[in-house]
């Protein structure tokens, strides 16, 4: 999609023609637990007002667009960030957000709305800011400058231990390996999803074959270290070791790869997509003096990760 097709085009590319609607925006990053309560009241004020719900959906994070970050990382693919919201709400409509949206103001941005799906209501976080304006959802409640005529549903998203349900947060506790604390925010394990390629093989000359994936775009790779996971082949689930770092042992200033041993499978993988759900970090990546010390060391890991795998998942 161009970069600049404006709002009120984008709607009517879509083909979505509604005279009354509730409405929620956002990014949606990862469908968290705060994104599923903000989402179970859309539904909930919706069915109330005799309405179709209806999430605006950007497919790129604001930020991408407002302050040129290039390195967004998302917790889940497009498709299952709508595949998860769509289990909340009516209808899903998919915005490219570029320049033209970030010049509008709130009043701007939320008449157009008005105007093009017949959005009567929005329901979104007390906190959440709408517009170049930056005006905050609470603020628009009482505003009565916005000439819209749209109401105003603020709602307040719980804590978790005093931390914010938010995509951010759960991308620092990924990042840091706290994935318990990343399953309470997100609401399951983190999964992260690619395409198995072809690498070294040098864990098949160990005894110990890898499948070396290729992460889907712009999606987070948690830091580096050795997890305890769950494979994801078709339909399948089995317990699975997985290496994420820069082969320090055998290249000392190689490149970063996501490996994963995996436990109770047998063929090949090449070519397939698989998803590792992320269970518990083992241990930091360590450079071994020799291939036998490696070998032991995996050895312990795989036998460590299939407990937790089967104790926890």
């Amino acid at each position: 999609m161009h970069p600049n097709i404006p709002l009120d085009k984008q709607l009517k590319e879509q083909g979505v023609f509604i005279e009354k609607s509730v409405i929620s925006i956002g990014t949606f990053d990862g469908v968290h637990l705060g994104h599923q309560a903000l989402l179970n009241t859309l539904s909930a004020v919706a069915k109330k007002n005799n309405a179709p719900s209806i999430a605006i959906v950007f497919k790129n994070a604001p930020r991408s667009i407002i302050n040129k970050d290039n390195n967004v990382n998302y917790l889940c693919p497009l498709e299952e960030r709508v595949r998860l919201i769509k289990s909340y709400v009516d209808h899903v409509i998919l915005i490219e957000f570029n320049r033209s949206i970030r010049n509008l103001s709130s009043t701007e941005f939320l008449n157009t709305l008005r105007n093009h799906i017949g959005a009567t209501s929005l329901v979104a976080g007390e906190n959440a800011r709408i517009g170049y304006d930056q005006k905050q959802i609470k603020e628009l409640v009482t505003d009565h400058e916005t000439n819209c005529a749209i109401e105003i549903i603020p709602i307040q998203i719980k804590l978790y231990k005093s931390t914010r349900y938010s995509s951010s947060n759960i991308r620092s506790a990924i990042t840091k390996g706290q994935f318990l604390e990343t399953k309470d925010l997100l609401g399951r394990y983190y999964k992260l999803e690619g395409q198995v390629v072809r690498g070294h093989e040098r864990g098949r000359l160990l005894g110990f074959p890898t499948a070396n994936i290729k992460p889907e775009k712009k999606l987070l790779i948690p830091g580096t270290g050795i997890f305890a996971c769950v494979a994801q082949i078709d339909d399948n689930s089995h317990p699975a070791t997985t290496s994420i770092g820069y082969n320090p042992t055998f290249e000392p200033a190689g490149k970063l790869t996501v490996e994963s041993h995996i436990s109770d499978f047998d063929g090949d993988l090449y070519g397939r997509k698989i998803g590792l759900i992320f269970v518990q970090k083992l241990r930091d990546e360590i450079k071994f003096h020799s291939e036998e010390e490696l070998i032991e060391q995996m050895k312990l890991d795989i036998c460590q990760s299939k407990k937790i795998v089967v104790s926890i998942y």
